[in-house]
């Protein structure tokens, strides 16, 4: 069986979006595809390069970058505070007079995809960046021969609380009605944006499925912990917006916690100082933010202030052998609470300063956990539920 997965993010640069990608080809490389690859080119040098993702396997087809795409990587990771801030006004100026990103200079290159003469059976495009479905159907109206069209989908673009932009409603569902009309399943990372999406998209009821994410590891790991009753080390290891995600009750409740030490990692409009206790980072490359995460006792998700998505991290470390604490806004609090408790394997409080001084006290008390990863977040076994759904 042959595979064309297509991502219009290079699969080497440090982001959420390049772990699910992974654990897709993760799954799909042990169910034994046949997998070829088409994602943009990557400079080495850029900051958030990842070279812990071995790509050598793959047959991989780079669409070419430009220097302006390298400069504005290097310039979210190395530059002064000056031109970040600049870098950051220009980027919201951007998104708000345009539905997609810069990736959307790469649709151009599909006349130049080089293999149109063979036949997958399977092509998968990922998003983010959403023009990546965009590309594929750029692919198809080219002459591309396949079997089946996947839609991976993270935010959705009718309802993206990343993206604030000029658009009306009924225009971004139009655009978005569009994209997916021509995918035989259309897939959701997150049970409640596909509910809302069969609403919002009632014509298409029956090819929009949910699939969650998947844990780093492909096998079960089922370990005990003990933790230390002093010096209880949390990282919180993400991007913070404080639009998207509140995190000053997280940095606030540590900072009454004389046992706790927080290490925090991330872009974000907020500045927050560092103390004796907590040490606040900018971004960092992958193997960074893996150190980070290995040396730390609890791992925090930082829930979204609103909406229906999920952040990444709840499933990608559900195989560590880290306690994972998730912080949950009143937006869908019941409904998020029970979809967690399914997996028993989270910490859940509120995202408010006393629950989350609470929940760490409780953790520190409790000191020993059983942790295990659970068996529908492998890999194989979500893409194999994917596969099935087709």
């Amino acid at each position: 069986m042959k595979l064309l997965f297509v991502t219009l993010w290079p699969l080497e640069v440090n982001t959420s979006v390049t772990k699910s990608n992974m654990g897709l080809l993760k799954g799909f490389e042990k169910l034994g595809y046949d997998i070829t690859i088409l994602q943009p080119e990557i400079d080495k040098d850029v900051y958030y390069y990842d070279r812990s993702n071995d790509l050598s396997r793959y047959d991989i087809i780079r669409i070419k970058n430009d220097n302006l795409g390298q400069k504005i990587a290097n310039m979210q990771g190395s530059s002064s505070r000056i031109q970040t801030f600049v870098f950051k006004k220009l980027r919201a100026l951007y998104n708000q007079l345009s539905l997609f990103d810069r990736s959307k200079q790469y649709l151009s290159e599909a006349v130049n995809f080089p293999k149109y003469n063979e036949y997958y059976d399977i092509v998968i495009s990922t998003s983010d960046p959403k023009t990546s479905h965009i590309f594929v159907s750029k692919l198809i109206s080219l002459g591309l021969k396949y079997g089946k069209w996947i839609q991976h989908w993270g935010d959705p673009l009718l309802g993206d609380v990343s993206r604030r932009n000029v658009y009306p409603s009924w225009y971004i569902k139009r655009i978005e009605k569009k994209i997916i009309s021509g995918a035989d399943r259309v897939v959701y990372v997150s049970p409640f944006t596909a509910e809302i999406q069969r609403s919002n998209h009632s014509e298409f009821i029956n090819k929009i499925c949910f699939a969650p994410l998947m844990s780093d590891d492909d096998t079960v790991n089922e370990r005990t912990i003990k933790l230390p009753l002093d010096n209880l080390r949390i990282a919180y290891i993400g991007d913070y917006n404080s639009q998207t995600r509140n995190i000053m009750p997280l940095y606030n409740a540590c900072k009454k916690l004389d046992f706790v030490f927080l290490n925090i990692a991330g872009n974000s409009d907020l500045i927050l100082e560092s103390t004796d206790r907590i040490k606040v980072n900018p971004r960092v490359p992958q193997t960074k933010a893996k150190e980070m995460e290995s040396k730390a006792d609890v791992i925090v998700s930082v829930g979204n202030r609103f909406g229906t998505q999920i952040p990444g991290k709840i499933y990608y470390l559900s195989s560590s052998d880290k306690v994972i604490l998730i912080t949950m806004e009143e937006d869908k609090k019941q409904e998020m609470t029970e979809y967690f408790e399914s997996f028993s394997r989270y910490v859940l409080c509120d995202n408010s300063e006393d629950a989350i001084k609470q929940a760490l006290e409780n953790i520190r008390k409790k000191s020993v956990f059983r942790l295990k990863t659970p068996e529908k977040l492998l890999p194989v076994n979500i893409v194999k539920s994917i596969i099935n759904s087709l």
